[in-house]
């Protein structure tokens, strides 16, 4: 099994251009794991962490990179582990 980096996680600001009231989240997603896991994980995120899908890109090795976002609101956990 591979080794996942923790997830980075910015609010929005006026700078980079995001929309001013969310929390941003970006996953990297080994090539060793499959459409079906990718899927499970991305769910689980949506499911319990209230993240919603941004955009996504997979690159030619496998790998997958997503970029989740969500309200921001106090309370609610930093990151659910991949």
């Amino acid at each position: 099994m591979s080794q996942r980096a923790a997830p980075q996680r910015s609010v929005a600001g006026a700078v980079d251009g995001r929309r001013p009231g969310y929390e941003y989240q970006r996953v990297w997603l080994p090539h060793d794991l499959d459409r079906e896991g990718a899927r499970v994980t991305l769910a689980i995120h949506a499911s319990y962490g209230e993240w919603e899908l941004m955009r996504s890109r997979v690159y030619p090795d496998g790998r997958r990179w997503v970029e989740l976002r969500r309200r921001s609101r106090p309370g609610l956990p930093p990151y659910l582990p991949t």
